[in-house]
This record gives C-alpha cells, structure tokens and sequence, in this order.
C-alpha cells in the first residue's frame, strides 16, 4: 500500500514538472544593442502575467505577444500557449536571467552573453542598409568548415530584396540552419537585422577570396509629399572582399585521412554485456564515427581491424550529415556481424582513428579500447532418447493381502462360512486398498500431466532459442551473399542450415535435403564458382540470396509431410 501510494506521488510530481513553464532565449549569444527574445511556455492552458521585476537592471522591455497553437499527437489534440518577451541588453557581460514566478510556476534560470558592438558594424550616418561579415577564421587548412556570419542592417520598412551568398573559387558553400530576424542599435538608430550562416571548406590550399556579398532590396519612403502610402525606393549593400590564407596538410599529419576538424568520436555498440559468445552464434555490433567541422563523405569508412578466431561479414555504410545553424557534423556507421569460429578467447584489437584538433592546432587520435570475449562450445543437440520413466506406483492393489481362506486357484464353487466380525474387517481392508489405488492413480496421473506440460514448454522454449539462432546466421549468410566471399557465403549458408537441420555436414548434405530444383542448382553453381575462373561468380552471388528468401524447402518427411523453414522469407514474396 505505501508503495502505491509513493509510486502515484512520484507520477504526480512528474507530471507537474512535465507540464510546468519553461523559458527559452532565441539566442544565447548577441551583441550590444541587438534585442532578444524570451519566450515563456505551457500546455495548461494560457500563461499569467509574470513578474518580470528582476529582469529590469539588466535589460529594457520593448514589448509582449501571446500566441497559441493546437496539434494532433497520437490522435489527441494538444495546446501549446507562449508568451513572448522582447528584451533589449543593457550592458555587455553574461546576463543572469533568473527564475521567473508565471502563476505559482518558477521557471529554469538562463544566461545570455552580450558583447560590446562592433565598431565595424557602425556604417555612415543615414545610411539604410549595410552589411557585416564575420568569418570564424581567415587562416583555415585546407578541408576544414569556416563557419560565416553574414548580418544584414535595414533601417525602412522592407518590401522586398535579395541577398546574394557568398562565393569562393576551388571550396564548397553550404547554408546551414534559417535566417534569423531581431532589432538592434547601431549609432543611436535602430536597425532590423536579418542573420544568415554558411559553411566554407576550402578544397585547395593557397589564397582565396570570398567575393562581396551584396544586398539589393525596396524600402517604403512616405518623406516629401506626405503620401499616405509612401513611394519604394531601391537600396543596396555591398561587402568588402575577405581574403583566406588556406594552409596545407601539416608534414606531421600522418599519411592516413586528413580530418580537420572541431571534435572527431568513435562508439562500438552491440557487444553483449555477460561478455560471452557461442562458437557459430554471430554478434552483430555497429562502429560509429563524428565529427563536428566535417561532412560525413569526409569520414573514412568505418573498418574493423582482423579479428583472429572469427569471421567478420560487413553491412552498408549509413552516412548522416547534419548542422546546428552554424557548425556541420558527419556521422559514418557501419553493422558488422561477427561470428566466432572456436572455442576460447575472442580478443576484439583497439580502433583508432587519427584527427586533427583545429582548435588546439595539433593531432590527436579517437580509440575504441580493446575489448575480449569469451566463445563457449555451441550446444549438443540433445537425443530423442531419455531416461526410462519411472512406472507408475500401481501395485498397491496388488499387494493388498488376499482375503482370509482364498488361494491363487480358481476359489471353489462352495460357500465357507465365515464369521461376522472377520467378514466386516474383509469390507474394510477392501475398501482402504480402493482408496489408495486410486490416490496412487491420481498421483501419478498428475506426475503425467506436469511432465508433459515441462516437456511441451522446453520444446516451445527450444524452438524458439533455435528461432532465434536461425534468424541472426540467416542475416550473416545475407551479407555474405552480397560480398565477393564466395568461400565465406558457402560457409554462412551452412551454418545456418545446421540450425535447422544439425546432422547437416557439408553443402552435398544439404543439396540432398532439399526439395526445390532452384536452390539445389544454386548450390551447385556455387560449388562451380568457388573455383571457377570463367566469371561464373558473379552469376553465383546474383542468385544465391534470391533462391534461398523463403527460406529452405526441405524435402517431405516420412509422414508425407513437407518441412518448411522456421523462419519468414529473406524478402517479401514478388507480386
């Protein structure tokens, strides 16, 4: 009961901080005189007017706006109210913005960084429109991201303009995240301000230029005669040319991949945690690489090392690209199944990859230490032999002493007399041997009932572990099938008939043991090709997977029945 009840307060508690009011900045990092917004947020329903005391040492309010929006999730409409506040800093530093009290409801703290204005951000006085450019660095090597930020300053009402990116002979260009739009002051005038980020990865070492990005738009100008709906008038903008001083791969660098980069990391997942595998049973484990700075088709492709003592079949590479408006980060993944080939110690070498850290100027190296596994023998298939049941303890009416005056023989036509009282005590012997002969029959019959239901469950649960088993070699063998391995196709498609049929000892065993022409010709043409040198192997690895996808069709057994495999099709089934 006290459980319950401290399982339901917690559920409570969860459930209140699950739905409180929460805060966020648009921008955690902004200059002297731009404005920010702080958003407050709930799903209860609208939000009260919070007491923004604390907030005004440190920043001028310039205006509030409520909004609502209503989405379906998993068929039931939520509500989602915001508040939002626009700030302007009042002073460079890192401004605390503390917990606000929203109805009875403390929001988290949050810090926003301000810094002084630049200088260069000032443009002549009266003038509508100009540009600043920032590059993260004008002295990069050669393959690392220059992550650029382009600031356009507009003082009219804007109807319309375009922007041009930024171009740089011999590097990529690449936008990354959506523009963002804030007011600020620049030389006691206020400017609207639209943010844009690129990507630049110089491809080539040496001096190059990013050419002027320039700005060309209508503003609304209702001076002169008053017009109460104002004249367009065309304005523009034009940055200067900033010249990169790209350098080459340093001579220490090594000669494996050149990976100029922010953060570069390496994770292997799918190891079994009890440490411990079964010889033929395939672990199937994913090596994963990131790096922030870097696209993914700038990884190398993950490889593991030799594995002594098992076979190694790899899968696909996935590659994932990504951005946080301002920095790309690649990730390279790539499935191995690993399968033991004996018994003993399975030691697994460490996995390095060598990077150079931009920020810190000098080479490091990402490792995956080295990990060991234990192989156990594979499992003996039990024999359909067994221990003698005991038999039933049935013999209790058998030995139940005969009545007084009986023999073995046949009992004799005549009547002997016998007295009342050793008549009424024959009843009774009678009757207790009826009474345990059939306890005893029920005892036993129960001890039936429970050894069969044992023995259907252990049948139930080994043909599921054998299920199991069957599944991960029939996706070793996959892999396989699409490899140049012809050997190690072989060797997959057999171990995988062994799951199902043990006895199973080469491919000759198993062409025998099947009843479907395709897959015996597959067989028998892999069989060709392992030593063919005609280029019959790619014809091979053409149809191997295709004539095994729904599994073995075994040949019908004595019953006249035909085995299927345990498992569902390598492929859905062509239409």
């Amino acid at each position: 009961m006290i459980g319950a009840i401290a399982l339901t307060w917690l559920v409570m508690v969860a459930a209140a901080m699950a739905s409180g009011v929460t805060a966020t900045l648009d921008r955690d990092q902004v200059a002297l005189g731009d404005t920010v917004t702080l958003t407050l947020h709930s799903s209860d329903g609208s939000i009260s007017s919070p007491d923004l005391s604390p907030l005004h040492k440190d920043f001028q309010m310039l205006g509030q706006a409520r909004g609502a929006t209503e989405s379906w999730i998993n068929g039931k409409a939520q509500s989602q109210y915001t508040l939002s506040i626009t700030l302007r800093p009042l002073h460079a530093g890192a401004l605390r913005i503390p917990a606000l009290d929203v109805g009875g409801q403390r929001t988290s703290p949050l810090t926003l960084h301000v810094s002084d204005a630049p200088a260069q951000g000032v443009g002549h006085a009266g003038d509508p429109a100009f540009l600043e450019i920032t590059p993260s660095t004008t002295n990069p090597y050669v393959g690392q991201q220059i992550a650029l930020d382009v600031k356009l300053y507009y003082a009219a009402s804007m109807l319309d303009g375009n922007l041009t990116p930024p171009n740089v002979d011999h590097a990529q260009v690449q936008t990354l995240g959506r523009d963002q739009r804030y007011q600020t002051q620049r030389g006691g005038r206020t400017y609207g301000v639209i943010e844009r980020h690129y990507a630049i990865i110089p491809q080539k070492a040496g001096t190059l230029n990013v050419t002027p990005i320039v700005f060309r738009g209508r503003t609304v100008d209702s001076s002169g005669m008053g017009d109460f709906f104002g004249t367009a008038r065309t304005i523009g903008a034009q940055s200067k040319v900033i010249e990169l001083h790209v350098r080459p791969r340093p001579a220490g660098a090594g000669n494996g991949p050149w990976l100029p980069a922010r953060q570069v990391e390496l994770n292997l997942s799918g190891l079994p945690a009890s440490g411990k595998v079964q010889v033929g049973e395939p672990v199937t484990v994913t090596l994963q690489e990131g790096a922030t700075g870097l696209p993914a088709e700038s990884l190398p492709e993950p490889t593991l090392p030799d594995i002594p003592g098992a076979d190694v079949y790899p899968d696909q590479t996935q590659d994932v690209s990504r951005n946080n408006g301002q920095w790309i980060t690649g990730s390279r993944s790539r499935g191995f199944a690993i399968v033991p080939n004996r018994a003993g110690i399975l030691k697994l070498p460490p996995i390095t990859l060598r990077w150079w850290n931009t920020q810190t100027d000098r080479e490091e190296t990402a490792k995956i230490p080295a990990h060991t596994l234990t192989v156990v023998a594979a499992a003996a298939t039990s024999s359909s032999t067994g221990t003698a049941s005991p038999a039933p303890a049935s013999s209790a009416a058998a030995s139940t002493p005969a009545p007084a005056g009986t023999t073995s023989k046949t009992p004799s036509v005549a009547v002997q007399k016998v007295p009342a009282a050793r008549d009424t005590t024959w009843r009774w012997v009678a009757l207790a041997s009826g009474v345990l002969w059939l306890l005893s029959a029920l005892a036993v019959a129960a001890w039936w009932w429970r050894r069969r239901g044992n023995a259907q469950r252990k049948r139930t649960v080994d043909a599921d572990e054998r299920g199991g088993r069957a599944r991960a070699l029939r996706n070793a063998f996959l892999v396989a099938a699409r490899s140049d391995d012809l050997d190690a196709a072989a060797h997959a498609l057999l171990r995988w008939a062994r799951a199902e049929r043990p006895a199973i000892r080469h491919l000759q065993d198993l062409g025998a043991q099947l009843d479907d022409a395709a897959q015996v010709e597959a067989i028998a043409r892999l069989q060709r090709s392992r030593y063919a040198v005609d280029g019959e192997a790619s014809v091979a690895r053409g149809g191997l997977a295709q004539a095994f996808r729904a599994g073995f069709a075994w040949r019908k057994a004595s019953g006249g029945k035909t085995t299927t495999s345990v498992l569902p099709p390598l492929y859905p089934p062509s239409r």
